[in-house]
């Protein structure tokens, strides 16, 4: 019995419920010595993971999807993902959210409640809630998530939302504005106007979206052009520019760093080198930032502004 349940979890993308043991005919305490052995792993209420999938989710979204899988199989039916639970489950990243406080919505009905990590909403009118992937699991659509995820947890994870899920083409700004303006009266929405007006699909990554966030506090009178190309004195191509800061410093972000992926091939190492090198050869000052640099904006605006100082006079 108990592999026809693991059979099932597997077509579900590793997870199950209490309800799906009860019908394949597995007991309570056959559940609980699967946990023992650590075959499987409760992560909620009636809610389980096959352990081995658990182990193979390499970054917080890919963890957070399982638990919130496994959490929507455990209200059958009755809930969808929403907020950055449904950024989750639509292959969006997150930023700067409490991964371990899950959010989902009811599929119909007002009341709203907390249960610890699990924050219950109310029914959402503003757009349909849709089935994702081998388990059909429910979740709001990607707008409605970025622009709860802007609500509860603030500009900076609204706006990284935002980013990629324009950056997906899941979404427009249209979409984004509507969303906001059918949510006037929600707490936390001035935190998902400003999101919207910030946003910008041509970010890459979440570390591009946050290099913009810091550039922002550059002097009004700079400019800064994100994802510029760069030519060569023949019109050629060189590259792309994460941000291009007055037409003389290239800032660019290395993400490598953020789940420990610091490895780089050297044939990658000296590509890059070489790239820098024209760069520069160019009259191009460049500026390479990593996450533990965006932690303090004020020393990277003021690396910024050095470059650009020796860059006009060079």
């Amino acid at each position: 019995m108990s592999e026809v349940l693991l059979a099932r979890a597997r077509a579900q993308g590793g997870v199950f419920a209490s309800c799906d043991a009860t019908a394949q005919g597995v007991t309570r305490n056959v559940v609980r010595a699967m946990v023992r052995d650590g075959t499987i792993t409760r992560v909620a209420a009636r809610a389980y993971v096959l352990s081995d999938t658990l182990r193979a989710a390499r970054t917080p979204e890919a963890v957070h999807r399982l638990h919130t899988l496994a959490i929507l199989r455990s209200f059958d039916g009755r809930v969808a993902a929403s907020h950055h639970s449904a950024l989750a489950l639509h292959g969006l990243p997150f930023w700067r959210v409490p991964e371990d406080t899950f959010h989902v919505c009811r599929v119909a009905g007002t009341s709203s409640r907390v249960r610890g990590f699990l924050h219950i909403h109310e029914s959402t009118t503003a757009d349909p809630v849709v089935r994702l992937g081998p388990a059909r699991a429910l979740a709001v659509t990607p707008g409605l998530a970025a622009v709860g995820t802007a609500m509860v947890d603030g500009l900076e994870a609204g706006v990284v939302a935002m980013d990629a899920a324009l950056h997906a083409e899941l979404v427009t700004r249209a979409d984004l504005q509507r969303l906001v303006d059918a949510n006037a009266l929600t707490p936390g929405v001035s935190r998902a106007r400003d999101a919207v007006a910030l946003a910008d699909g041509s970010a890459e990554s979440p570390g591009e979206s946050r290099t913009r966030m810091v550039l922002r506090h550059l002097p009004s009178t700079v400019t800064v052009e994100p994802q510029a190309v760069i030519l060569d004195r023949d019109h050629g191509f060189v590259g792309r520019s994460d941000f291009l800061v007055d037409g003389l410093v290239v800032v660019e972000f290395d993400g490598r760093a953020k789940y420990g992926l610091t490895g780089t091939a050297p044939e990658d190492l000296w590509a890059e080198k070489r790239r820098e090198d024209r760069l520069r050869a160019l009259g191009y000052a460049v500026v390479r930032l990593t996450w533990a640099d965006l932690a303090n904006p004020g020393a990277v605006c003021q690396r910024v502004l050095e470059a650009l100082r020796l860059a006009r006079v060079a």
